[in-house]
Order: C-alpha cells, then structure tokens, then sequence
C-alpha cells in the first residue's frame, strides 16, 4: 500500500503512484504525482487517501474508455455547468466579457 512521501528539502508530503502499464498511453507519464499541501501526517494522511480515490476513479473511468451519453445526461451535465456559472456570476467571480 502506498503512503504520504515527504519531500526531502521542504517536509511537505506528496502523493506519489506508479501509473498501471494498461494506462501509461492515456495517462502519458509513469507516475501521478501531486502535492499534499501539508507537513502534519495525520492529515497528509487523510488527504493521501482522498487523493488517492480520485486518482483510482479516473483510472477506472479511463478503462471503461468512452461511451456515448444519451439526451437527458447531456441536459443534465449542462444544468450543472450552467448553475455553477450563474452562482459564480452573482458572486463577482465570473464575467461573460
């Protein structure tokens, strides 16, 4: 099982996974890689975990390769998208121009 990796000089820890020879032609590089953002292990811990269910949901999803989506999941992939837009929008943080 794969752990928090500290880096030598800083301290902080990185979540770091060899990439399955399967996927190295879709994902293009050998190992993931991805800063953790913290120096404590217990909660480098528990971001290496989340992390690490990402990265295997993706991995999953690039082997199940694409499939076609059928009208309603296309509207309700634009309805989220579009809420997202509108709450940031209202917020000050999105502008159309």
């Amino acid at each position: 099982m794969s752990r928090p990796w500290p880096h030598p000089k800083t301290g902080v820890f990185w979540f770091r996974r060899r990439v399955p020879k399967d996927l190295l032609a879709l994902v293009g590089r050998r190992e993931e890689k991805a800063s953790l953002g913290t120096k404590d292990v217990g909660e480098a811990k528990r971001r290496f975990a989340a992390h690490a269910a990402k990265v295997e949901a993706r991995w999953a999803n690039l082997r199940a390769g694409v499939r076609r989506l059928n009208l309603l999941e296309v509207n309700a992939i634009a309805g989220e998208v579009y809420d997202d837009l509108i709450a940031r929008y209202r917020a000050g943080g999105f502008s159309p121009f």
